[in-house]
């Protein structure tokens, strides 16, 4: 994987409220990125595909073992261990609330990650839980990927 190719992540899947509101901008390490306003109910909201489809999609990837509790692990299986994420389904009356992703990976497989939770036909948004402010879908892969060039893919691999 080349060094602009991958992601590196630690965040808190939310479906996107319509419309969004835009917030403060967020500087850190990686660079200034603007961040979305959120009301209690929006972070709250479900995504509208259950926690048990979202689990089984989840399952059926490449390198990706599951617990029926939601514990998730994907890990490179070309061999070269050069990805590796831990995650967390949350559910909400049976619909998945959220989904806490940490660790990297390429582009390709965090898009396949979503795809299990209904995008791109469900818009995302993704909350950085230790700055507690939520990006845009768009915001966020760049911020990923800087952090991914920066070195952070290794740093947040779990271990």
């Amino acid at each position: 994987m080349t060094k602009a190719t991958g992601m590196a992540f630690e965040i808190v899947l939310h479906p996107a409220p319509a419309p969004p509101a835009g917030g403060p901008l967020l500087t850190d390490p990686w660079g200034a990125w603007p961040t979305e306003t959120v009301g209690p109910l929006a972070a709250a909201t479900p995504f509208t595909i259950s926690f048990d489809d979202v689990l089984e999609r989840l399952g059926r990837l490449n390198g990706v073992s599951t617990e029926p509790d939601g514990s998730v692990v994907g890990v490179d299986t070309a061999g070269a261990r050069e990805w590796q994420f831990d995650a967390q389904l949350a559910d909400l009356g049976g619909r998945l609330l959220t989904l806490e992703l940490k660790g990297s990976c390429p582009r390709a497989v965090f898009d396949a990650i979503l795809a299990c939770c209904g995008w791109p036909e469900s818009a995302v948004m993704m909350q950085l839980p230790r700055a507690g402010v939520f990006l845009s879908e768009e915001v966020f892969r760049r911020h990923a990927a800087a952090r991914w060039i920066a070195g952070d893919g290794r740093v947040l691999r779990p271990s």
